[in-house]
C-alpha cells in the first residue's frame, strides 16, 4: 500500500468514525448548537464590519462540513430526544475534532514526501494545480455568492421557463423564490429569539433546536399564498422520507441532505442554513428539465439568454445604455460571420468584451480527478477565452465590422488601446480563481489585458460597488494584470481587498494570498444594500476615503468625457497609494488658493506608475492658448527630466478646480541638446519654481472643431470633447 492510499484509507477510517457519532441520539441538537455558534450574526443598532469577523474565524466549520454531519445524520432515523450536557458538549468537541482530522489527512495527501515537509517553492505552481490540491479547494474554500443572489437572480435566470415549471411542478418559479425569502426571514426572527433566551453560561444545558423549525402555516401568514402552493415548493426541496443517503461516503460524494435541505417532522420542517435551500432554488430547475428532452433545447436557450441579459443589465448600470452591445456579430464581408461577442462595452479607446457560459463542475472533478478537472475546466472557462481572444484580436483588425443582432451596424473607435476580456460563469463553479490561475491557457497578444474568470455573481458584486465606468475599469484593469499573483478562494474576496486598500502588489512579490476576511467590509454593504441590514452603504476604503478629496473629483470629471488620454491619467491615478492621494489633493487645494491670491501661476508635479509616467498640474488665470503652451513645454521637459514614457498634463480651473483641459505626451526617451539648453530645463533640473520663466512653445497638433474627435467616438470634435 503506497503511502497516499494510506493517507486515503485514514480519511475512509476518519468518515466511518464521524458516520457512528452523527447517527447518535440527539446529535441533531449538536448540529444546531454548532450552527448558531458558527452563523449566527450578533450586533446591537446598525452591524458593523466587526460583527461578521467570527465568521472567518479558522476554528468554524464552512458550510460544506455542517452538511456532512447533517447528511451522516440522516444515515438513520432521526433521534431528537435532548441529551445531557456533557453528552451534548461530547458530540460537540468530538465532531470537530473528527472533522479538523479528514482536513488534516486531505493536507497530509498533498505532500507526499515526509510529514511536515513544505514543497520546494519551485514546484509550487505543480502542487496548486493537482487533483487532491484542487479537492481540498472544492470542498473548504468560500461560497462565490450570496444567498440572497441564489435567491433573487432564480425568477430571472428560470422565468421563462416558468410555464413548464407550473405545468410540471405545480408552482411559480417566483413564488419558490418568496418561499424562500419568507423562511429566511422566520429563522433568522426564531434562531435570534432563541439565542437571546438561552443562559450563555451554560450552553449545552437547553438547545437551539426551534430555532431552525418553521410549520408551512407560518410561512401562509406571511406571505398569503394558498397552503397548497406552499405545501409543494417545502416539498419539493425536503429530504425524502425513508432515504438513508447510503452513497454518501466520502466528504464529497454526492449528498442529499445537501440537495434537498428542509428535513421533515410532523407537521413542521428543519432547516439549519438559508443559503442551502436558496442555492438548490437557483440549480434545481436545470435538473427538474432534464427530465423532458424534448424542453432542453429550450431550456438551454433560455439559460444563455439569461446569462447574456444579466452581464448587459449590470454593465449598463456602469457604463450607460449607449455604451453597451449585446449579440453584436463580427463580419469581414456581408455575408460571413467570424463571431459573436455575447456582450461588448466601449469607453473612449477601451473595450470589454463577453464571452458567457452555463457550465457546472462534475462530481468526479468535486473529488480531484484532474481529467474531469482539466475536461470540465475547458468547457466551463477555455472555450470562453478562446472565443474572447479570438474575437478581440479580430477587434483589432480594421477590416472587420460589427453589427447588432438586427443587421445595424456599429462604429468601433478609431483606434483601440486595450481590450478586457471576460469570461463569464453562469454557476457558482467551486474554486474558480484557483482553477482560472492554474489552468488556464493563454497566448499574450498586444493590447489584449489577461481574461478575467467570473461568475454572474461577481460581476453583480463589481458593477454594485464599483458603479462608475473608471472605477470599474481600473479594477478589471488591476485584476487582469495580478492573475498569476494574487491568490484567494474566491473572487468577492480580492475585490473586497480592493474596495478597502486599493489592490496594488508591489514588484517582486511572487504571490500574495488573501484570507476570506479581507472582504468582510464588502459582504457588509451587500447586505446593507440587498437586505435591508442597518450599517454602512458602502464599504470604508476607496470608495469613501479617496472620493471626498481633490483628485477623487478629479476622477468623476474624467469619466464625463472619456478623453483617451484622460482616462490613461484617471488608471494611474487610481493606482495611487492612499497617503499620496490625500497628501496631493493637499497641495492642490493649496496651489489653488495661492493663485487666487496672487493671481499667478502655481504647479505640482508628481511621478507616476513607478516614475513611468507622471503628471503635472497646473493652476493660472491665463488665457487657453497662453496656457496650452505653458503646461505643454512643462510637460516636455518633465518628461525628459524624469526619462519617462509618457507625462500626463492637466490645468485647472482656480475657482472650482473642475479640469480646464488636459494632455498626454508619449514616446521613447531620446537625448534632446536643443531642450537642455532652455531656460525651463535648467531650471527644472534646479528644482526652482517655474512660475517666473517664459515657457516656449511647444508644437502640438491642432485639432480643429470639424475634426474627428480624438477620443475615437467617431464624432466631431465640436460634437464631442472640443468644449
Amino acid at each position: 500500500m503506497t503511502t497516499n492510499q494510506a493517507l486515503k484509507q485514514s480519511e475512509r477510517e476518519l468518515f466511518q468514525e464521524l458516520e457512528g457519532l452523527c447517527v447518535a441520539p440527539g446529535f441533531i441538537h449538536a448540529i444546531a448548537y454548532i450552527n448558531t455558534r458558527d452563523n449566527l450574526i450578533a450586533y446591537a443598532g446598525e452591524m458593523k464590519i466587526d460583527d461578521l469577523v467570527p465568521l472567518h474565524s479558522r476554528d468554524r466549520l464552512v458550510r460544506n462540513e455542517v452538511n456532512v454531519l447533517i447528511g451522516l445524520m440522516v444515515k438513520r432515523e432521526i433521534n431528537y430526544v435532548l441529551p445531557d450536557e456533557a453528552t451534548l458538549k461530547s458530540y460537540v468537541e468530538h465532531s470537530q475534532l473528527l472533522l479538523e482530522k479528514i482536513h488534516d489527512a486531505m493536507w497530509r495527501s498533498l505532500r507526499p514526501k515526509e510529514k511536515g515537509e513544505i514543497p520546494d517553492v519551485n514546484d509550487l505552481n505543480d502542487a496548486l494545480s493537482s487533483g487532491e490540491t484542487m479537492r481540498e479547494a472544492i470542498f473548504y474554500g468560500g461560497e462565490s455568492a450570496y444567498a440572497f443572489h441564489y435567491r433573487d437572480l432564480a425568477p430571472l435566470r428560470y422565468g421563462r421557463d416558468d410555464p413548464w415549471i407550473m405545468a410540471h411542478m405545480g408552482f411559480s418559479i417566483k413564488d419558490a423564490a418568496a418561499v424562500v425569502k419568507v423562511v429566511g426571514h422566520l429563522l433568522n426572527e426564531k434562531s435570534t429569539d432563541i439565542f437571546h433566551s438561552t443562559d450563555r453560561t451554560r450552553p449545552f444545558s437547553q438547545t437551539f433546536l426551534p430555532g431552525y423549525e418553521f410549520s408551512a402555516a407560518e410561512v401562509v401568514a406571511k406571505l398569503k399564498l394558498p397552503m397548497e402552493t406552499v405545501e409543494k415548493i417545502l416539498t419539493t426541496f425536503a429530504y425524502p422520507e425513508g432515504n438513508r443517503n447510503a452513497q454518501f461516503n466520502a466528504v464529497d460524494d454526492r449528498n442529499i441532505a445537501a440537495i434537498l435541505p428542509l428535513i421533515k417532522r410532523d407537521d413542521r420542517y428543519i432547516l439549519f442554513n438559508i443559503y442551502d435551500l436558496s442555492e438548490v432554488l437557483y440549480q434545481a430547475p436545470f435538473f427538474w428539465i432534464l427530465s423532458d428532452k424534448n424542453y432542453q433545447p429550450i431550456a438551454q436557450e433560455n439559460r444563455g439568454a439569461f446569462t447574456e441579459n444579466f452581464a448587459e443589465a449590470r454593465l449598463v448600470s456602469v457604463f450607460g445604455r449607449a455604451n453597451v452591445k449585446v449579440n453584436v456579430n463580427l463580419l469581414r464581408t456581408k455575408d460571413t460571420v467570424l463571431g459573436e461577442f455575447d456582450a461588448l462595452v466601449f469607453f473612449g479607446d477601451l473595450a470589454i468584451v463577453v464571452q458567457a457560459k452555463s457550465k457546472q463542475l462534475t462530481a468526479a472533478a468535486r473529488k480531484g480527478n484532474e481529467t474531469k478537472l482539466l475536461s470540465d475546466f475547458g468547457d466551463a472557462v477555455q472555450k470562453a477565452c478562446d472565443q474572447g481572444y479570438d474575437y478581440g484580436k479580430l477587434l483589432l483588425d480594421p477590416s472587420v465590422r460589427l453589427e447588432d443582432a438586427n443587421g445595424v451596424q456599429l462604429t468601433k473607435p478609431a483606434t483601440i488601446s486595450r481590450i478586457y476580456v471576460v469570461c463569464l460563469i453562469a454557476d457558482h463553479y467551486p474554486a474558480l480563481s484557483a482553477q482560472a490561475r492554474q489552468y488556464l491557457k493563454f497566448e499574450s497578444v498586444e493590447k489584449l489585458a489577461t481574461p478575467f474568470v467570473m461568475d454572474v455573481f461577481h460581476l453583480d458584486a463589481m458593477a454594485e460597488m464599483l458603479d462608475t465606468p473608471l472605477y470599474f475599469l481600473s479594477y478589471l484593469d488591476r485584476r487582469s494584470s495580478y492573475h498569476e499573483t494574487v491568490i484567494a478562494n474566491h473572487e468577492l474576496n480580492i475585490l473586497g481587498f480592493h474596495l478597502e486598500r486599493n489592490l496594488w502588489v508591489q514588484d517582486g512579490f511572487t504571490y500574495m494570498h488573501l484570507e476570506d476576511s479581507v472582504g468582510t467590509g464588502l459582504d457588509l454593504s451587500m447586505l446593507v444594500r440587498r437586505e435591508n441590514v442597518p450599517g454602512p452603504w458602502t464599504p470604508p476604503g476607496i470608495l469613501t476615503r479617496l472620493q471626498q478629496h481633490r483628485l477623487g473629483q478629479v476622477i468623476k470629471e474624467i469619466e464625463r468625457q472619456p478623453n483617451p488620454a484622460m482616462l490613461a491619467l484617471g488608471f494611474q491615478i487610481l493606482k495611487i497609494g492612499e497617503n499620496s492621494f490625500v497628501s496631493l489633493s493637499k497641495i492642490i487645494e493649496d496651489i489653488m488658493r495661492r493663485t487666487m491670491m496672487d493671481g499667478g501661476q502655481h504647479d505640482v508635479s508628481v511621478p507616476l506608475a513607478n516614475g513611468k509616467s507622471g503628471l503635472t498640474i497646473h493652476v493660472n488665470l491665463l488665457s487657453q492658448e497662453e496656457a496650452e503652451q505653458r503646461l505643454a513645454a512643462h510637460c516636455e521637459v518633465r518628461k525628459y527630466l524624469e526619462r519617462a514614457e509618457s507625462w500626463f498634463g492637466l490645468v485647472l480651473d482656480a475657482h472650482s478646480g473642475q479640469i480646464r483641459f488636459g494632455l498626454q505626451i508619449s514616446g521613447p526617451w531620446t537625448h534632446d541638446p536643443e531642450l537642455e539648453a532652455t531656460e525651463l530645463f535648467k531650471t527644472l533640473r534646479r528644482g526652482s519654481s517655474t512660475k517666473q520663466i517664459a515657457l516656449p512653445k511647444f508644437k502640438a497638433k491642432k485639432i480643429g472643431r470639424n475634426d474627428p474627435c480624438p477620443c475615437g467616438s467617431g464624432k466631431k470634435s465640436k460634437r464631442c470633447c472640443y468644449s
